[in-house]
């Protein structure tokens, strides 16, 4: 053989020595390491929806709390009104409004 292919055998004996010793260093269960870590980051966005949800329900849940609230506050102001200003209309404006709750469906 000539001396070029003898050095190319040898780099490449070298090489593959190199690479078995390397892989014999690795711990056995690199593969479960990768896999853990992957799922350590499907678990952190599953928590950060699961949380955004929480708080986006949250804020639903309260603005319409707060709404229905606000509604039952200007019905009780209004019937506190019309009885504490007008005791005389009251009996009227309460025949007016049933009329108009069973006008409408």
């Amino acid at each position: 053989m000539s001396p070029d292919i003898e050095d190319l055998v040898r780099e490449l004996r070298d090489s593959r020595e190199r690479l078995d010793s390397a892989i014999g260093r690795l711990p056995g269960n690199v593969n479960v390491v990768r896999l853990e870590g992957a799922g350590s980051i499907w678990n952190g966005i599953a928590i950060g929806i699961a949380l955004g949800a929480t708080i986006a329900c949250a804020v639903w849940v309260g603005t319409s709390l707060t709404e229905s609230s606000v509604a039952a506050r200007q019905a009780e102001a209004y019937h506190k009104a019309v009885y504490t200003l007008a005791p005389r209309f009251a009996e009227e404006i309460d025949r007016e409004l049933d009329r108009q709750r069973e006008e409408t469906p």
